[in-house]
């Protein structure tokens, strides 16, 4: 994983507006981007996720203008003008854009939390693994499971 200067694996993490964990699917590799990910486990998606809102980044726009049964919002994106003016692919944001890919922005740096936690209650996770992945795995859905637990308790 060139995220993590070491072999990584990936995980999809759907937590609802609390940042509890609703869903974990992975590990996978780092090479497989999210609307690649999506598009292949699209079908069961549409079924376990309809009617939710999911906030995603760049890489949840492909689907989110393909999928009917869940509003994903992302932000647009935004290529820039080469230094002579003249890409056939620019885009320039309107200012309504720019305000709602950085409120987009806001939302998506919280998903980041649950990671963290996970990293600062499991110190195997902070460094390089080096045993089977499918450990590595059930350590991360362990991880995310006492993180809902402990979640729900402080809910009720």
């Amino acid at each position: 994983s060139y995220k993590c200067n070491s072999p990584g694996r990936r995980y999809q993490l759907f937590c609802d507006a609390r940042l509890c964990p609703r869903l974990v699917f992975g590990g996978y590799s780092p090479k497989i981007y999210d609307s690649t990910w999506w598009n292949m486990k699209k079908e069961y998606l549409d079924i376990i996720l309809e009617g939710a809102v999911i906030v995603g980044d760049n890489h949840y726009l492909e689907a989110s203008k393909k999928n009917k049964k869940i509003k994903i919002y992302a932000p647009s994106a935004n290529l820039q003008l080469t230094p002579q003016g003249n890409d056939s692919n620019a885009v320039i944001l309107t200012n309504e854009q720019k305000k709602t890919n950085h409120l987009i922005r806001i939302v998506r740096s919280r998903i980041e939390n649950p990671f963290a936690i996970i990293k600062n209650k499991f110190k195997a996770l902070t460094e390089p693994w080096k045993e089977a992945p499918e450990n590595l795995d059930s350590l991360v859905f362990f991880a995310f499971g006492i993180l809902a637990f402990q979640n729900k308790k402080q809910v009720f």
